[in-house]
């Protein structure tokens, strides 16, 4: 499913999760987007925040498990994660569980994380650690950056949906799977048998043709090869299919985008679609499209707006939020492009800097912004000296 819009994905999960499955045909939901494409934020904010807000008010209300394949190795590690997840959803704590955890372990780690004082809490800590049908939903992120073999990890996820009957999402980078896959040393084999009829595309294959007049294969075709191998094979697919009964394409503008992170992290008058447009105006020009820069700047703009109070009756208070957050956007911008912070005199508490490409790209800058997102550095005499001086400015 493609080319739909935020509300529309958020409407297909949240059907997902709230119907039962139809007969016998149980299946995981995939979100498929590309690094940096905001899924993770988009799941944690709009999907599992909902479902979450209610649950020790509601025990009938469903809640959500979020589990991070990022680096884990094997069933354990993604068990010990689930027990995690699992049990702080249920204590209302952070509880971490060790890897291999034994039964016999599990009273030490009661008392430590939970308040259990005798043996005989082993029981309630299992309680703690295992779940109901339709008690969770479990959301597995970062499927490409799981060092498991694929059929292995998806194969221990579908043990979820087959035996527990629970809902489960999965977040994936597929484009980046599938490349996985042709880095397969059998795939490169066949690749490199040069009898095997592989058809590239046109540009490619003249390209080839330009540099081998013997038949043999090119060393800069081999990974294109290797590409086409598994495509024909199918092996993702073959995979997936048993597992994953619904593909969601996470394909949204920067527009989008950007307005759903200003919705859950910025005050309303940050959260408009016109300051929404202008943040990716200013995204585009710096040549960074990041999110997470702007995720960076929506948390120091919120540091700073409890030092903005007194300004709150005056006229212009609006507009001068927003700017003040245009100033902390850019510095960060720059800051995370990787561009070395400007020089401030002794006494410059803000000057004008260029942040675009050509000298009319000039803007006020503030040198308490530039501390705060370059060293960590916040004083709030600094910050309510640097607020004044913009505010007069503005």
């Amino acid at each position: 499913m493609s080319n739909m819009t935020i509300k529309q994905i958020e409407t297909a999960i949240k059907s997902y999760i709230d119907e039962n499955f139809p007969g016998e045909y149980r299946y995981a939901l995939m979100l498929n987007g590309s690094w940096g494409s905001g899924k993770t934020y988009f799941i944690q904010n709009n999907i599992i925040r909902d479902y979450n807000k209610d649950y020790h008010n509601d025990r009938k209300h469903i809640k959500a498990v979020y589990v991070s394949l990022n680096g884990l190795k094997d069933k354990n590690e993604i068990a010990s994660s689930i027990m995690s997840s699992v049990a702080s959803a249920k204590s209302g704590k952070a509880v971490l569980w060790a890897v291999g955890i034994a039964v016999g372990f599990l009273s030490d780690l009661a008392g430590t994380y939970i308040g259990a004082k005798t043996s005989e809490n082993v029981e309630e800590t299992l309680k703690l650690t295992s779940f109901s049908e339709n008690e969770f939903f479990f959301v597995f992120d970062d499927l490409e950056r799981c060092l498991m073999p694929l059929e292995e990890s998806l194969g221990y996820i579908s043990s979820f949906v087959e035996q527990y009957k629970a809902k489960v999402i999965i977040l994936a980078n597929e484009e980046e799977i599938k490349n996985g896959f042709a880095q397969r040393m059998d795939y490169y084999q066949l690749a490199a048998n040069k009898d095997l009829k592989i058809n590239l595309d046109a540009s490619e294959k003249e390209k080839g043709d330009l540099k081998n007049h013997d038949n043999r294969i090119d060393i800069l075709d081999l990974s294109r090869r290797a590409e086409k191998v598994s495509e024909a094979l199918g092996t993702y697919e073959r995979i997936k299919e048993k597992v994953v009964g619904k593909t969601i394409e996470f394909k949204l503008s920067l527009q989008e985008r950007v307005e759903n992170i200003l919705r859950f992290s910025t005050p309303a008058y940050i959260s408009d679609v016109a300051v929404a447009a202008e943040v990716v105006k200013l995204m585009e020009d710096g040549q960074h499209l990041n999110l997470r820069t702007l995720m960076f700047a929506a948390q120091v703009f919120n540091k700073f707006t409890p030092y903005t109070h007194d300004y709150e009756e005056r006229e212009e208070y609006i507009v001068f939020m927003q700017q003040l957050f245009y100033v902390i956007l850019r510095v960060s911008i720059r800051c995370k492009s990787g561009k070395e912070d400007v020089s401030w005199k002794p006494y410059e508490k803000s000057k004008f800097v260029q942040f675009g490409r050509n000298k009319f790209s000039e803007f006020l800058s503030l040198k308490a912004v530039h501390d705060e997102v370059y060293y960590g550095l916040f004083t709030p005499e600094g910050v309510e000296e640097s607020i004044l001086i913009f505010y007069d400015f503005v």
